[in-house]
């Protein structure tokens, strides 16, 4: 995992690498490149994503005025998938204090599975959605 940042007011940029059980990451506020990546399938759900879900607390106390996060993972358990709708929550609550906020959730061409489970976590919020196979 790296943190750095080009400009010290600002958030420091967040890239954890992938590995067998965690997904790749890259959140860069001044970039606006939002992504997670790879499967998610850790022992430790809370302890493997509360970086994320630090870096995002810290992202919605001044978010940039449009947010356009992508969902690109291969697969996930039941946990992960309830991190993910934290996440997801987090994306809302920015969504309605006035930003705009789109989620792109990837799936790989066939994969009913994944498609269904993106359909599925995206539906309940109010932030623009797309599900996109690749």
């Amino acid at each position: 995992m790296k943190w750095f940042s080009k400009n010290k007011s600002d958030i420091q940029a967040l890239t954890i690498e992938p590995t067998n059980d965690m997904p790749g990451v890259v959140f860069d506020k001044g970039k606006s490149k939002f992504e997670i990546y790879g499967v998610a399938l850790p022992e430790n759900v809370i302890e493997e994503f509360a970086p994320i879900i630090s870096w995002l607390d810290e992202y919605e106390q001044n978010p940039n005025s449009k947010t356009v996060f992508h969902f690109r993972l291969d697969y996930i358990n039941t946990a992960s998938s309830k991190m993910i709708d934290k996440i997801m929550t987090k994306l809302n609550n920015i969504y309605l204090v006035g930003f705009r906020v789109k989620v792109c959730w990837h799936y790989k061409h066939g994969d009913v599975d994944m498609q269904e489970l993106g359909d599925e976590l995206l539906s309940g919020y109010d932030f623009s959605k797309e599900l996109v196979s690749d």
